[in-house]
């Protein structure tokens, strides 16, 4: 009895993240209510309160919900095996335009979305942004580092400086698409990318 408990407060908790997720990608933080939350989430409002205290934490486990999802998606797909590291990379780059374009109709970036909106008015979100975006350059960082020492371990380049550049293109066609209202935009910005990537390394 009590892991059935147990499993019915994860399965209420994490539907609470959902919703606020998706709730957030199509509104933004101000905009999306806690009334809004838990109508989607069919739970009462006391109900939310027993998993989280405020909107705040809500808000960052909706972050933290939003980036470890994809992280284990990755790892999940079939790039992830690939041996060949610069192959490996190619494959991610391909599986973020490919997520991307998948999550009609609401797409965007959580850490990039609430970054923009809360920057100024609420650091304490900003700030857990901003350490998931560390997480996310170290990892793209390790996949350039491993393409780079086995083709191009001469090259000027930084790993570091090429992951934030792709978080800078992916962000930016993230914001084009959504104002665009148009399919196909980040992934053509991630193919462009991606050759100049190619580039880097036939140099």
């Amino acid at each position: 009895m009590e892991k059935v408990k147990k499993r019915d407060k994860a399965r209420t908790r994490l539907k609470i993240i959902e919703s606020t997720v998706q709730l957030m990608l199509a509104k933004g933080y101000h905009s999306t209510s806690l009334d809004e939350i838990c109508s989607r989430a069919e739970v009462t409002k006391g109900g939310l309160f027993h998993h989280f205290k405020n909107k705040t934490e809500l808000s960052k486990a909706a972050v933290d919900h939003f980036f470890y999802d994809r992280v284990e998606r990755g790892k999940a797909s079939p790039f992830y095996q690939i041996e060949d590291p610069l192959q490996r990379l190619y494959g991610y780059l391909d599986f973020v335009a490919e997520t991307f374009e998948s999550e009609a109709p609401v797409r965007g970036c959580l850490l990039g979305n609430l970054a923009q909106e809360l920057h100024q008015s609420d650091k304490d979100i900003n700030t857990h942004c901003y350490q998931r975006f560390g997480e996310w350059i170290l990892e793209l960082t390790h996949l350039f580092s491993e393409a780079k020492e086995r083709y191009a371990p001469l090259a000027l380049w930084q790993p570091k400086e090429l992951a934030e550049h792709f978080i800078v293109v992916y962000q930016g066609a993230a914001i084009l698409s959504k104002a665009q209202g148009a399919n196909g935009v980040v992934d053509k910005h991630i193919q462009h990318f991606k050759r100049h990537v190619e580039q880097l390394f036939r140099t």
